[in-house]
């Protein structure tokens, strides 16, 4: 049996995990992120995006790879030894409560393969859901990409932003950084913390800056800037690397009333992660 067809039989497979929102979690997000003001406390809105740091916990060293990524059960077993996700669309149907229990639900949807130029490519479809006693709060889509550690970063075609941003913020990823969000975010992935591995071993520049936490410190921006706008959705997309060797540039700008495009730019100019945020209506008069 082939990689396709074994990891074909985990479609339609659902996983379902309970968690609380807990207050301790978030205060540290904003304490690593430097947000402004104090975090959301007991009874207040999570905001965008905090839903990423729940549903994880620290699992048997044993079901851990040589990589550090976590073989989860519910995910088809493909031997190849780098993961990550390209691309990630955000529904917010309405806010979670800080200190609500809440539960998600994962299902495998769609498994496809090609060739690469070292070898085979996988890709994972998930789609999550995040609920709350009042049903479903956060719908979520997740493509993963497995490849070999010979493949090329597919995306690797450097192209600069085509309009210049209205805001703008400067951040420096450090080791300390990428270890706390890696502890946050239960993460284990050696590439984000373990710089002889990631640079030996993986052949990266430096550590990977995960793309949540660009995701984070995006969101961060815009509310920060605009905090009236209430987000009530997000689509992001993963182009290149980042590393914790160069700063990175935070990037925003207004399309439209109900639009904003955001974007993660590395030292050279060139995007790597960018996204569009969608702002409820009401909300964006006031942009």
């Amino acid at each position: 049996m082939n990689t396709l067809e074994r990891a074909r039989e985990w479609l339609g497979r659902v996983e379902v995990r309970d968690d609380v929102a807990a207050p301790s979690r978030l205060a540290a997000l904003y304490e690593l992120i430097e947000a402004g003001g104090s975090a959301p406390a007991l009874g207040d809105e999570l905001p965008p995006l905090a839903h990423w740091l729940y549903f994880s916990s620290w699992e048997r060293l044993s079901d851990i790879s040589e990589s550090g990524d976590y073989r989860e059960p519910s995910l088809p077993p493909i031997e190849l030894p780098r993961r990550l996700c390209v691309d990630c669309r955000i529904v917010l149907h309405r806010p979670i409560r800080v200190g609500d229990a809440i539960s998600r639900v994962m299902r495998v949807v769609d498994v496809d393969a090609r060739q690469g130029s070292a070898g085979p490519l996988v890709t994972l479809l998930l789609r999550c859901e995040v609920n709350d006693m009042h049903g479903i709060a956060v719908s979520e889509e997740r493509r993963l990409l497995y490849m070999s550690r010979a493949e090329p970063w597919p995306g690797d075609d450097a192209r600069r932003a085509t309009a210049p941003p209205d805001w703008t913020q400067e951040f420096q990823p450090s080791t300390r950084s990428l270890f706390r969000y890696a502890v946050l975010t239960h993460n284990t992935s050696r590439i984000h913390y373990d710089r002889p591995f990631a640079v030996f071993v993986e052949h990266h520049l430096g550590l990977v800056v995960p793309g949540e936490f660009v995701a984070a410190l995006l969101v961060g921006l815009v509310r920060e800037r605009a905090p009236q706008a209430r987000i009530v959705g997000l689509r992001l997309k993963v182009l290149r690397w980042l590393y914790d060797t160069t700063p990175m540039r935070l990037c925003a700008r207004r399309v439209s009333l109900g639009e904003i495009a955001v974007w993660a730019e590395d030292q050279a100019g060139h995007v790597a992660i960018e996204g569009q945020l969608r702002l409820a209506d009401a909300a964006t008069r006031s942009l």
